[in-house]
């Protein structure tokens, strides 16, 4: 079921919120390592209370705390994962 939800998750990124997907990508990029981006919005995140980042680029609100949390990982204030 939650391959489904990802799924989900994915069209409608990529169907109304491809712009702010890219803004969170590039932010990643200025953060780590590019060949990191996608194994890190796709794994469970201690920060994120276990949820992958990627479940939160729908929403203004989850993006938000994304860009949060990279500011504070690129401060060393917060884990990678």
């Amino acid at each position: 079921i939650r391959q489904v939800k990802i799924l989900v998750n994915l069209n409608n990124i990529l169907e109304n919120h491809l712009i702010p997907f890219c803004n969170i990508a590039n932010e990643c990029c200025q953060v780590f390592d590019e060949d990191f981006v996608g194994e890190w919005l796709f794994t469970p995140n201690s920060n994120l209370e276990e949820q992958m980042p990627i479940e939160f680029v729908d929403t203004e609100a989850g993006r938000t705390k994304l860009l949060t949390l990279l500011r504070f990982i690129e401060i060393d204030e917060a884990d990678l994962i």
